[in-house]
């Protein structure tokens, strides 16, 4: 969008501190590997815990699987039940990071609405092709912003908060495996549906390139039926 060019913090992506920006994920990265791997790495304990329940639903033995996971509630040998400090500190740390990820995609949307409404107001003069294509770029924003909260945010944060209140989701924690995977083949598509250029590109080719080759392949089958009778 025009309205963001002229923006100081824009600029900094095209000099040195570029590096801060590419910085980001890789320290991350680093961060969310060392804390699992030190507070939810595999333990004796976890073992115990989960062997049974792998060989009962799923068919599988602790032995073939490598996992990282919180054992918040530890059931001790005398049945009582302890609170493991690791795994809650690395449960809130993760809710923490998935609530700041949403606020931030929240806060830029939004930031991105009041510009839009800027830009549109005084550039009145501007031709109405431009000032619709500002429009579409900005819902397809907004349908992009959604995506990854819906797909990914809400279930991560779904399972964390339910496992620091003991909540058992069971065979419904796939969920979130499901809808994270879906996530990059959905992301682009409000851009392709919304932008009227992409769109009826995108129609143009399902008309002159699918569509033809379906007839061909149906009228195929239906000459190879009539020989065959």
């Amino acid at each position: 969008m025009p309205f963001l060019h002229s923006s100081i913090k824009i600029k900094s992506f095209n000099d040195y501190r570029i590096i801060f920006w590419m910085s980001i994920p890789i320290v991350t990265g680093i961060f969310w590997g060392i804390m699992t791997e030190t507070l939810i790495g595999p333990t004796v304990q976890i073992d115990n815990a989960i062997e049974n329940i792998l060989l009962s639903d799923f068919d599988t033995h602790i032995e073939d699987v490598t996992y990282i996971g919180p054992y918040l509630y530890q059931k001790q040998v005398d049945g009582s039940i302890q609170v493991d400090i690791k795994s809650f500190v690395c449960l809130i740390v993760m809710v923490a990071i998935i609530l700041l990820s949403m606020g931030l995609i929240v806060v830029s949307a939004f930031k991105c609405f009041l510009g839009l409404n800027v830009y549109l107001e005084v550039n009145r003069n501007v031709s109405k092709k431009y000032n619709s294509l500002q429009v579409q770029l900005f819902n397809a924003l907004i349908i992009q912003t959604l995506i990854p909260i819906l797909l990914m945010h809400l279930p991560c944060l779904t399972i964390f908060v339910c496992a620091i209140f003991e909540i058992d989701l069971g065979h419904s924690s796939v969920v979130m495996t499901i809808t994270t995977a879906l996530f990059p083949a959905l992301d682009p598509l409000p851009v392709m549906l919304i932008i009227k250029d992409y769109r009826n590109a995108l129609t143009n080719i399902v008309i002159t390139r699918v569509v033809p080759v379906k007839k061909k392949k149906k009228k195929s089958r239906n000459e190879n039926a009539t020989n065959n009778f």
